[in-house]
């Protein structure tokens, strides 16, 4: 992803985890529909503090973390 997508993702998600504390879920949909809004659909999202496996086919993907709590964003093929 490009730097102002990055930037804009790490933006978002620091909003979403302070809007909704305690509730991952819902700070994920916040990054979802800010981003798709922003950059078109479809994007997923997973927002975790601890461990957490997975595997997917994605086109574009972005992982950073904020603190403790890890995030992946990326764009379904």
């Amino acid at each position: 992803m490009t730097r102002p997508k990055e930037r804009f993702a790490i933006d978002l998600t620091s909003e979403g985890i302070q809007r909704y504390v305690g509730d991952k879920m819902r700070a994920a949909k916040h990054v979802v529909e800010r981003f798709e809004e922003r950059h078109g659909t479809p994007y997923h999202c997973a927002i975790s503090e601890g461990e957490l496996g997975f595997s997917v086919h994605h086109k574009a993907a972005m992982h950073f973390k904020i603190g403790s709590t890890a995030v992946f964003l990326f764009r379904n093929l």
